[in-house]
């Protein structure tokens, strides 16, 4: 029998989102530090087709991060998004969906038109003006996995690593942070069939974090396997 993981790669091909039509005019991310977050439209990726390039963000006070999710959605790919405000105990506390996954699949015109994403859109932006407005969110710092299979996440000289179950997060060589973690973090694919055991093949996707605030934002994907759905991603927040 084949290994799980060396069918990775050719179960992802497989949910593979379809190309979107072309929105001209797109708004561009504003990078200025004290700007507020905002949503764009990325007609290059066909993966993950809105983009919100200041996020994920942690307010002043270091009380509240925003993050900005996308789900799978199999064979379909359908275009969907949206944001959560959750709380240093990884608790939600506010949110806001964009487009979800239904809506995702009658989003576009027949002619290819774009009115109503761009409406969404531009509501979007409105909503994290508000957010931000309040609370004042600025980005973490983004942390490089080490590769596609990756358990570890290094950059400006943070270390995140996560061996199920077991985190830390080091900076300098000094450690900020180890613990394990929940059994929660664990999940199964789903089977495609009925009486198909489906194993946890779970990685470090992507890790982003502030120092000053001593806090990071944490996410662990899910692959499947040629008999296996691969699941949703999970955003967890950690504080030391």
């Amino acid at each position: 029998m084949r290994s799980p993981w060396l069918l990775l790669l050719a179960v992802a091909s497989c949910h593979r989102a379809p190309a979107a039509p072309r929105i001209e005019g797109r708004a561009s991310a504003d990078v200025h530090a004290d700007a507020a977050p905002r949503l764009t439209w990325n007609e290059q990726d066909v993966y993950n087709q809105f983009d919100a390039p200041r996020l994920p963000a942690v307010s002043a006070s270091g009380a509240a991060i925003l993050l900005g999710i996308r789900d799978m959605d199999g064979n379909r790919g359908n275009a969907n998004y949206r944001f959560e405000i959750r709380n240093r105990r990884d608790a939600k506390i506010a949110g806001y969906t964009v487009l979800s996954i239904e809506e995702g699949g009658t989003i576009f015109e027949p002619d290819g038109g774009t009115r109503e994403l761009e409406r969404r859109i531009a509501v979007a932006n409105h909503w994290l003006e508000e957010q931000h407005g309040v609370k004042r969110f600025a980005p973490l710092t983004k942390i490089t996995p080490v590769d596609q299979l990756a358990f570890r996440a290094t950059g400006g000289g943070i270390t995140v690593d996560w061996v199920p179950s077991r985190l830390k997060i080091a900076h300098a060589g000094k450690t900020l942070l180890e613990r394990t973690t929940p059994a929660t973090w664990l999940v199964k694919g789903e089977p495609m069939m009925a009486g198909i055991s489906c194993p946890v093949l779970a990685r470090l996707a992507d890790a982003s974090v502030s120092l000053a605030h001593k806090v990071a934002l944490l996410e662990i994907s899910y692959y499947g396997t040629n008999q296996c759905w691969p699941t949703n991603s999970q955003h967890h927040v950690v504080t030391w």
